[in-house]
């Protein structure tokens, strides 16, 4: 023992030393553990990704080559049972595709193998697309098959997934989901579900029948067809029958549908419903409502000073068969009067100002809902997926105040006229508020709606999602309304709402629903023009509003 009472070893080191000591190498020996292990595991996950991709690439190759090669004739399920797709090629050779969930294995021709494994197959996705106003003759529709195979330890999707373009009118795709199953000759349609625009003819496809040796022959006199397609917009239904010795071998029925591709929607001063017709790709443009318009006169005369215009939004969206959404097309603002102030409009523009000669008032947004009833309803303004806002009243005391145009993220500012040298204009609406209203009595605009101008000569805020800021009045001149913005669903830069009406700070919308393709033009920029050919700056008018099918989803 030493002075201090410690107890040395006969090598000179204390119990307390050789515990740290101890204590220091075996947090090392861990550590090194734990790093060998980590690089393990590292080197394995990169083993197993390498592996899984190789056999992605085998599995698609052999089905890409293959539909590259050849055109395919038939497409369908196979007559064996599930899980089995079955292609005949133009030269009537026969190709099934097939997996195994049980087994893992996957069968494509005279290929077959197993997942790597470990690895399983997940849920199998099969798209059949026609496309619109494609050319006569050129391919029009695509196939898509996607057999996603996924491993516990590696994130990804390491299966098949193959695209194949073809002509509707020469190819018959039957129904691709995996499972009825057929023993005897099939009878497939050319084209399937037939699209027909109104004032068009219809026109037969024709139809194959496949032999149990896999040849195939082409309108098959045993067929019999009955039904007709009728000259309304609506829904018509084709059997065909294959008939041998009096009994029905096959039979299959082809829906034609007789649509109008562009619906349009002018103002009407209430919610206006568009029912699609089939599921598809849809096109949806708007454009909102000009603000009304003032005289520069005290008397009430001179030449009209424009209101703001309305701005542009667009975007595509899947809709199901039958699914329903309303539409409301903004109302262009009314003229200032010497008498009487310009009420508000519909669909969200402010009011304007009276005393002389008024104000107009703001031009109303449109926009598309997921619920309809009165347009300023809290849970329809929620329900909004696109939204083209509305331009804001012009203002006038004797010079003129051009009204805000309606903006795209941001509404057009409230202008100033050449009689005022100090005055605070309104600003546009924004993504998470309304803009703040103009000097001396101009109101905000909040969610869904233009600001009024409470006082003399003033102009009302455009619509929009939110709307724009009121004009103002001062002694020696006056300003105008600014406008409000627009929102389109999935658009970069939109700040979408929860149910509640809280902001997301992110661009889609609660419901889930958005759009792609989108665009979104300010009303004081060049976009298509409504009503005619050719391009315009800014919406003059009442707001309008298409829907245009672009191609068919099945």
């Amino acid at each position: 023992m030493n002075k201090n009472g410690m107890i040395r070893n006969r090598k000179g080191f204390t119990v307390v030393e050789l515990t740290v000591s101890f204590s220091l190498t075996l947090v090392i020996i861990l550590i090194l553990f734990q790093i060998v292990l980590n690089l393990k595991e590292l080197y394995v996950k990169d083993g197993l990704k390498t592996e899984l991709l190789i056999k992605q690439g085998l599995m698609t190759k052999k089905v890409a080559e293959s539909f590259e090669e050849q055109k395919i004739k038939v497409a369908a399920k196979c007559d064996t049972g599930d899980n089995c797709l079955s292609f005949t090629f133009e030269d009537n050779s026969v190709k099934t595709l097939s997996f195994d969930k049980t087994t893992n294995s996957f069968h494509y021709g005279d290929y077959t193998t197993k997942l790597v494994s470990g690895s399983s197959y997940g849920k199998v996705k099969i798209t059949n697309e026609t496309f619109l106003n494609v050319d006569p003759g050129k391919k029009d529709s695509v196939i898509t098959i996607d057999i996603p195979v996924t491993h516990p330890l590696v994130k990804g999707d390491y299966g098949v997934r193959v695209v194949y373009l073809y002509n509707s009118l020469e190819s018959s795709v039957g129904d691709l989901n995996i499972s009825d199953i057929e023993t005897t000759e099939q009878l497939f349609l050319k084209g399937n579900s037939q699209i027909v625009l109104q004032d068009t003819t219809y026109t037969e496809p024709g139809y194959f029948v496949r032999k149990k040796d896999g040849s195939t022959v082409e309108n098959d006199t045993r067929v019999k067809i009955s039904g007709s397609v009728g000259t309304s917009t609506g829904v018509y239904q084709l059997t065909y029958k294959l008939v041998e010795d009096g009994k029905i071998i096959s039979q299959r029925i082809r829906t034609v549908i007789r649509i109008n591709t562009n619906n349009n929607f002018d103002y009407k001063q209430t919610e206006q419903e568009f029912t699609s017709p089939i599921k598809g790709s849809y096109k949806f443009e708007l454009w909102g409502a000009q603000g009304g318009s003032s005289y520069p006169n005290t008397n009430g005369t001179g030449t009209l000073v424009a209101g703001g215009k309305g701005a542009y939004t667009s975007g595509i969206m899947t809709l199901e068969a039958n699914e329903k959404v309303y539409i409301y097309v903004g109302q262009k603002g009314y003229n200032g009067s010497s008498s009487n102030p310009a009420t508000a409009t519909f669909n969200g523009g402010g009011s304007g100002g009276v005393s002389y000669q008024g104000g107009g008032s703001g031009g109303g947004s449109t926009d598309i809902r997921l619920e309809n009833g009165y347009w300023n309803e809290t849970s329809g303004l929620r329900s909004r997926i696109m939204v083209a806002a509305g331009g804001a009243g012009a203002s006038n005391y004797n010079n003129a105040a051009i009204g805000g145009y309606g903006g795209a993220l941001t509404g057009g500012a409230g202008i100033l006229n050449a009689g005022s040298t100090s005055h605070t204009l309104a600003t546009g609406g924004t993504q998470t508020a309304g803009g703040t209203g103009a000097a001396n009595n101009g109101g905000s605009g909040k969610f869904g709606i233009g600001g009024d101008s409470e006082t003399q000569h003033g102009s009302g805020g455009g619509g929009g999602y939110y709307g724009g800021g009121g004009g103002g009045y001062v002694t020696t001149g006056v300003s105008s309304g600014s406008g409000g913005s627009s929102f389109i669903s999935g658009h970069n830069g939109c700040n979408a709402i929860d149910s509640s009406g809280k902001h997301t700070a992110t661009p889609v919308h609660y419901s889930g629903k958005k759009f792609t393709s989108t665009s979104m033009i300010a009303g004081n920029a060049s976009m298509p023009n409504p009503r005619g050919s050719g391009n315009i700056t800014g919406n003059t008018g009442n707001g309008y509003a298409k829907i245009t099918l672009v191609s068919i989803i099945s």
